[in-house]
């Protein structure tokens, strides 16, 4: 089987973001499993000198590990078995928020036009199958859910290890921790306003690429509740290049617990890197959240109300409660693979070429 993979977005801005990850761990992993029952040769486009913008009939089967609503992430002619991962459909779901303009709008027509084309799309969850169903009209049989997994990289640190870190980033006594972007959907204005509900002890360290850009609305909102608020000294950014998971892994162990905030969520990668990490989760029962935390989370409403009595709970938890809490998110995230992602992405490709020469 020789497949087609677009990752372009390992070329751009995406390429530190969740959908850089989901496309550079599927290709190594897809790599490590080719074997004799595995034949398969995945070309890359990003390793081209050339890149290839419409596959020829050289390959048996071609993917998109991303879907862009509002730009041409697609081709316009499509003459081979294809395959689209279309991770949530958030900006659907809070269209006010995600304005996409007169160009946008007519980049989604023919976005949602050429997904009528596609032989198979795959996604990251349940929930996020149900908002493809109801938002774009894709038949349940044409969508498959395969779940992703953490950075491997990510594991809980030695005790030494940890403390070694914590050192190096001064880190304060009493913190929780924030993971990713500052898109509307991650609701980080409710987490801010948490914590000023919270002993003055507790700060709050984000590790956060666009925290402080203050360009788009999101950045600019969050900067005015923090000087309304006076947090600047309970708030802080960390600076941990992509290339550091045990600084991750450390700054994650010490804290009292990971806040994952969000409105909705397709997945939740530092869900599980928290998991991994051995420390508590706070999340929201929103979205695919509920589905990837199973009973290892503390699970909220995300209202103010919500994230502030979770927060607490998590406090609260220690000695042997919390380390029970703690073990129970240790074998959660041993249910995610790299390599079950990529073995079920291998069957998908499979079934697309079966049902593209069947059809033809």
């Amino acid at each position: 089987m020789k497949v087609y993979l677009d990752t372009s977005p390992l070329k751009d801005a995406n390429r530190d973001r969740g959908i850089g990850n989901y496309t550079k761990f599927l290709l190594a992993n897809l790599r490590n499993i080719a074997s004799e029952k595995f034949p398969l040769l995945v070309q890359a486009s990003h390793e081209l000198t050339s890149e290839i913008i419409e596959p020829s009939e050289h390959f048996d089967v071609v993917h998109y590990p991303f879907f862009d609503f509002f730009f041409p992430t697609l081709p316009s002619d499509i003459s081979l078995p294809t395959v689209v991962t279309i991770h949530d459909v958030i900006p659907l779901l809070f269209p006010k928020q995600y304005p996409p303009g007169i160009k946008g709008t007519i980049n989604y027509l023919r976005q949602r036009h050429r997904l009528q084309k596609i032989s198979l799309v795959i996604t990251d969850s349940q929930a996020s199958k149900e908002g493809i169903r109801e938002k774009l009209g894709i038949s349940e049989e044409k969508i498959k859910v395969i779940h992703l997994a953490g950075n491997p990289e990510i594991k809980q640190p030695s005790p030494s290890q940890a403390r070694r870190i914590a050192n190096k980033f001064n880190l304060p006594s009493h913190y929780l921790v924030y993971v990713g972007d500052i898109n509307y959907n991650k609701n980080l204005p409710t987490l801010l306003l948490a914590l000023t509900q919270l002993p003055p002890s507790i700060h709050l360290c984000v590790v956060s690429r666009t925290w402080q850009n203050d360009s788009i609305p999101e950045g600019r909102q969050l900067k005015e509740i923090i000087k309304q608020n006076d947090l600047d000294e309970r708030v802080r950014v960390l600076d941990i290049p992509s290339t550091q998971p045990d600084q991750l892994s450390a700054v994650l162990n010490q804290s009292l617990a990971l806040v994952q905030p969000s409105l909705w969520e397709g997945f939740g990668l530092p869900v599980l890197e928290a998991f991994q990490a051995g420390t508590l989760v706070v999340a929201t029962n929103a979205g695919s959240l509920p589905e990837i935390s199973g009973k290892a989370a503390i699970l909220v409403e995300p209202t103010l109300i919500g994230l502030v009595e979770g927060i607490e709970t998590a406090k609260k938890l220690r000695g042997s409660a919390r380390q029970e809490k703690i073990e129970t998110g240790l074998k959660q995230a041993q249910k995610f693979s790299w390599q079950e992602t990529a073995r079920l992405t291998y069957q998908a490709y499979q079934t697309t070429i079966d049902n593209w020469k069947t059809n033809i």
